[in-house]
């Protein structure tokens, strides 16, 4: 077994796992905030709701639903 106060790389390997856990945990974040994103569309195609209020077939908020005739 390594002693590791004489392993001269030890110092090196431990930044290495600190830079990587890191970089794991960004993108852990970026893959969470893509998740929530899918959930969200799901939930708005399962609801038939439109991605944006200017969709067409769908009146603006300030258009009555008598106007479109």
């Amino acid at each position: 077994m390594l002693n590791w106060r004489r392993d001269p790389d030890v110092e090196r390997r431990i930044e290495e796992s600190r830079m990587r856990e890191l970089q794991l945990k960004a993108e852990n974040e970026e893959l969470d905030k893509k998740l929530r994103n899918f959930y969200a569309l799901e939930l708005r195609l399962k609801h038939n709701k439109p991605n944006s209020l200017t969709s067409p077939g769908h009146p603006l908020p300030t258009e009555s639903s008598s106007s479109k005739f």
